[in-house]
């Protein structure tokens, strides 16, 4: 078998224009399927399912799968308890990798209309991101990947939401992309950065896209999205010192909180 990979890009030119034509699906010689894509002067090839590299860290699926059980290694030694486990080291370098590698295959999947694999690659640094934040002592390094969380969020958000679509369960998509936003605001709540709500760009994808299937299936107004536009008004109105349209919202918004109580 010849080495010359013009034996496998004939016919398959790099497209500057256009990026999913440089992103396709085969199946490998071992029978599995890969993800392949073009580059300007050649190719890369990743797995789809496992990890990427198509390694199995320590004999395992991957390495969130390893530091899983060494945490449930750890507590079974320990009465339960994983005081004073800590991640660091190689590992530590290991999981930030694993996330870089699952983030750029999470990409490719978007292009290639995987959402399911997109989805669970991005729960899949969720989950890393999660054991960083409980059992890493450096701090900088847990922030450098945790100011991600928003960003993955939205990206697991829109791929399910695409998935509920496909199945045409369509309230489902809707009720997934509140869930997501949901979670976004929760995470700034936790770091006392409310300011940052109103301005993020995650927050205002998932928004549009709700808007976006509103119009195109003509989907009513959830009562949570009712309240939510409620409140912008109510807010809206405050800032401009329109105290009495804004006590009119806050009557509005307490009935409809009563009816959602009461449902």
């Amino acid at each position: 078998m010849t080495s010359d990979l013009n034996y496998i890009l004939g016919g398959w030119d790099y497209d500057p224009v256009d990026e999913t034509n440089n992103v396709r699906k085969i199946i490998g010689m071992d029978g599995r399927e890969k993800i392949q894509v073009r580059a300007p002067f050649g190719l890369l090839q990743m797995e789809v399912d496992g990890r990427p590299d198509g390694r199995r860290p320590y004999g395992r699926k991957s390495l969130l799968e390893y530091v899983e059980d060494l945490i449930g290694d750890y507590k079974a030694a320990h009465k339960g308890s994983d005081e004073g486990f800590r991640l660091e080291g190689k590992v530590l370098d290991d999981m930030r990798q694993e996330i870089t590698d699952y983030y750029q295959r999470r990409v490719l999947f978007f292009q290639l209309g995987d959402y399911a694999g997109a989805r669970d690659d991005a729960q899949h640094n969720l989950d890393l991101i999660a054991l960083m934040k409980e059992y890493v002592d450096d701090k900088q390094i847990v922030l450098s990947h945790e100011k991600w969380t928003p960003f993955i969020l939205m990206d697991r958000t829109r791929a399910q939401a695409v998935i509920r679509i496909n199945q045409k369960q369509l309230l489902r998509a809707i009720e997934e992309i509140d869930s997501g936003i949901g979670e976004i605001i929760k995470f700034y709540h936790e770091h006392d950065r409310e300011d940052l709500i109103e301005k993020s760009q995650e927050i205002g994808v998932l928004k549009n896209l709700r808007e976006q299937l509103r119009q195109k299936y003509h989907i009513p107004l959830t009562d949570k999205e009712i309240l939510e536009k409620l409140r912008e008004e109510q807010q809206k109105a405050v800032e401009e010192e329109d105290y009495e349209r804004a006590a009119h919202l806050r009557d509005q918004i307490a009935r409809l909180e009563e009816k959602d109580l009461s449902s």
